[in-house]
């Protein structure tokens, strides 16, 4: 694909800006929140294969994957965001090393590999006082 391809679709999707001959990203990640098509594709890779992991590890057929999750409930909905940005904080650093182990992986991988891996992490919180 062309560099100029690449760069208008970041530009129409709002996640780099271009001035004056530079780019700047505008994005801390590759979401495409513009594009509701993106966006539901995204959703359901994820959602398939949180729940693929959770079949597994219920039918323990094979060594556990990692699945882990923290719950509270009856704490103030500003601790919950504060938490949320903590999370978000924490988060960028593993998904750096992350990206970079994968990326590694790949180049390194030879053309016949067939493994894939999803790691993904999220929050949920809202205010729950109407139940």
């Amino acid at each position: 694909m062309h560099h100029r391809s690449i760069l208008d679709e970041l530009l129409r999707l709002d996640m780099a800006i271009e001035r004056s001959g530079s780019v700047e990203i505008n994005a801390a990640a590759f979401v495409p929140a513009k594009d509701l098509k993106g966006m539901l594709a995204f959703l359901g890779d994820n959602a398939r294969d949180h729940l693929l992991a959770g079949v597994a590890n219920t039918l323990g057929a094979e060594p556990p994957l990692l699945e882990r999750s923290v719950f509270a409930a009856g704490i103030p909905i500003d601790d919950c965001e504060r938490i949320h940005q903590l999370v978000r904080e924490r988060c960028g650093a593993l998904h750096s090393e992350l990206t970079h182990e994968m990326t590694r992986a790949f180049e390194a991988a030879k053309k016949s590999a067939k493994g894939r891996i999803r790691v993904g992490i999220y929050t949920y919180y809202e205010d729950s006082s109407d139940e």
